[in-house]
């Protein structure tokens, strides 16, 4: 069925590729493009619209789900049939991608079977389009004619209204996400803000704690260790300085005894000298006086001579007692 061409839409290049490939064995000529936004471009700039568009479900940006609704709403491109190829199954996943406007689903990776149902399904929907409208016209009278162009007025409203409905949904929503975020923002950088605000508070007081706690215990340390040096060293001082004070002291009890014992024979030899030395100038004396008594001729002088030897005899008597005094305080 050469007539038919269709337009991949994925964001994988593999699946791109895989599938045209598929379809090409069913001559079904595909073009690829790998974005919703980029399906999009290419349906509004090309020059014969593909019949068909194969629609992959999960797509960054623009999901299938998105991306089909932007087709439908667009009015030169919204009457293109769109089959969703996804990895889901099921009715409900069918009947959602029906109400969004999809024409069907195929899976993914498609088989071969699924592929050529859906594209045999579309070669007779072409050939019933291609039958003359005026043939249709003729077999038919004017009310059902009537009612068909009804019908097809109220499907076509129907389907706008649905589109319409759905744009003004999905605006409200993204302005709805849009106000959320930009309020779940402000709150968020507000309590941001309050918490950085609580933790450096608490931040800063742990570490008021943290020092004083570190300086408490350092100092504790310091003293117990400097205490226990500084005793010891205290204690080895005190005890060299009472040692060095008992060496002290007998060294100088020893010298005090040895100049007591100095001082004494000096006394003792100077007391002794000086007695002898006064008793032999008493004698000396009173021998020049007694010589000069014996030759004086007259009485007065002998009287004299006399007085003045029992003036040296008397200063001899002194000078001995001083002199034993003297040795009696040194001792």
């Amino acid at each position: 069925m050469s007539s038919i061409k269709a337009l991949v839409v994925d964001d994988s290049k593999s699946a791109r590729f895989s599938l045209r490939k598929m379809l090409k064995q069913h001559d079904v000529e595909a073009d690829i493009v790998e974005s919703g936004a980029e399906a999009i471009e290419f349906l509004k700039n090309a020059d014969h619209a593909p019949c068909v568009i194969f629609m992959d479900h999960m797509m960054p940006d623009m999901d299938g789900f998105e991306t089909t609704r932007a087709i439908i709403a667009d009015e030169g491109i919204g009457d293109i049939p769109i089959i969703m190829c996804t990895s889901n199954e099921g009715a409900d996943y069918l009947a959602e991608a029906k109400g969004i406007g999809a024409h069907g689903t195929v899976s993914k990776p498609p088989t071969p079977e699924g592929l050529k149902e859906v594209i045999d399904n579309l070669e007779c929907e072409q050939e019933e389009a291609a039958v003359p409208a005026e043939a249709a016209a003729a077999a038919m009278s004017d009310d059902q004619i009537e009612q068909v162009v009804q019908a097809a007025v109220a499907r076509a409203l129907e389907e706008k209204v649905a589109a319409i409905t759905q744009n003004v949904m999905e605006q409200a929503e993204a302005r709805t996400r849009e106000l959320v975020s930009e309020h779940l923002g402000q709150e968020s950088a507000r309590i941001q803000d309050e918490t950085l605000i609580a933790c450096n508070s608490q931040l800063q007081e742990l570490r008021e704690e943290v020092l004083t706690v570190s300086k408490e215990q350092t100092n504790d340390l310091i003293k117990a260790e400097l205490e226990g040096h500084v005793g010891e060293s205290i204690k080895s001082g005190l005890e060299d300085l009472q040692k060095k004070a008992r060496e002290t002291e007998q060294s100088w009890l020893a010298d005090q005894d040895r100049l007591r014992t100095t001082l004494n024979d000096s006394a003792r030899q100077t007391a002794e000298s000086v007695m002898s030395g006064a008793g032999k100038e008493a004698r000396r004396i009173a021998t020049e006086v007694a010589e000069q008594a014996l030759s004086s001729a007259n009485s007065s002088a002998a009287e004299e001579a006399a007085g003045q030897a029992r003036m040296m005899a008397i200063a001899a008597g002194v000078i001995g007692v001083v002199a034993a005094a003297i040795v009696y305080f040194i001792k």
